[in-house]
């Protein structure tokens, strides 16, 4: 667990201070964030997806399940994020910025997916995948429909544009793509190449991970940071108590956790602790929510997944 731990730590947040460092030391470096970051969601993860869908075997016991839980887990969030605001009395742009780094976590390749295959190998970093299916489209067409509700434009809430938002969108048509591509080639039992998994798994998922990491550091403003510390610790509160009881509690009941191989069951878990997504602060800037409130939730509780991180391997004995 020590070595996963500090793999963990020099990859992703060793990257993120050198990014930072950087932008202190080269500020124009600044503008090269986003182009970084999307390239990383265009080119490099899409070809981790193929090689994720196309090498499960989707016949296996309850794996259906995994992205199915991944919803609930999401639609529930909605819950607790909007009693909060209420209790906080938040205005609308906070709240919509509360609720979108309260709901939409970081499990993908560049954390989530990234110690699943830390922690299990490549199948870790499979069933990651597989959980993760649906994360794109639940983004652009209900994150997109609350963002709106949330900003009063209840009369057009916008379901048919955020259709086509998801599919003119390149980064999330890309990965939408390339993974039914995957589920294709998987069902025809085509040979997957041996370089494919070899450079998928264990090269561009490395690379993908510092380079977003490194995008992050060089957008990162933490001055701004300290005016939503107790909003960020609430969100953080969410995250790490919240999703993981309601995902125990969803784990116990689809019987994940009865089957003999407990790796789904655990990657699900392990899936349930992931800090909030830099998606969920995209999604705030595009309805000009709060970006502060949003920027300090994001760092706040990707700081401390640090904390969490070495206690998983005793919580993932509860599974």
């Amino acid at each position: 667990m020590v070595k996963i731990f500090v793999s963990f730590l020099i990859f992703s947040y060793g990257s993120i201070v050198t990014g930072y460092l950087t932008k202190r030391i080269l500020p124009d470096m600044e503008n090269l964030s986003k182009p970084i970051a999307n390239a990383v969601l265009s080119f490099l993860i899409p070809i981790i997806i193929l090689n994720s869908f196309w090498s499960l075997d989707l016949g296996e016991e309850k794996l259906f399940l995994l992205p199915f839980i991944n919803i609930c887990v999401l639609s529930l969030t909605i819950i607790p994020a909007i009693l909060i605001s209420k209790g906080l009395k938040l205005t609308r742009r906070e709240t919509g910025s509360f609720v979108s780094t309260s709901m939409f976590s970081n499990v993908g390749i560049t954390l989530g997916g990234f110690i699943c295959y830390l922690l299990f190998g490549d199948r870790g970093l499979f069933l990651s995948a597989l959980y993760n299916a649906f994360f794109v489209p639940y983004f652009y067409i209900i994150g997109f429909l609350i963002m709106r509700i949330i900003k009063s434009d209840i009369s057009n809430p916008g379901i048919k544009k955020a259709v086509v938002d998801l599919f003119r969108n390149p980064t999330s048509a890309i990965s939408i793509i390339t993974m039914i591509i995957g589920v294709i080639l998987n069902i025809f039992q085509l040979q997957r190449p041996a370089l494919l998994n070899t450079i998928a798994t264990k090269y561009i998922t490395y690379l993908s991970v510092c380079l977003n990491s490194f995008a992050i550091g060089l957008g990162l403003n933490i001055r701004k940071s300290f005016n939503y510390i107790k909003h960020g610790f609430l969100v953080s509160l969410i995250k790490f108590l919240y999703n993981p009881a309601v995902t125990y509690v969803l784990i116990s009941i689809s019987g994940l956790s009865k089957l003999e191989d407990n790796v789904p069951a655990r990657v699900v878990f392990v899936l349930s602790f992931m800090p909030s997504a830099i998606l969920s602060v995209t999604l705030s800037k595009i309805f000009d929510m709060n970006d502060d409130l949003a920027n300090t939730a994001w760092l706040l509780s990707n700081m401390s997944i640090i904390i969490i991180l070495p206690g998983l391997a005793y919580l993932m004995k509860l599974i």
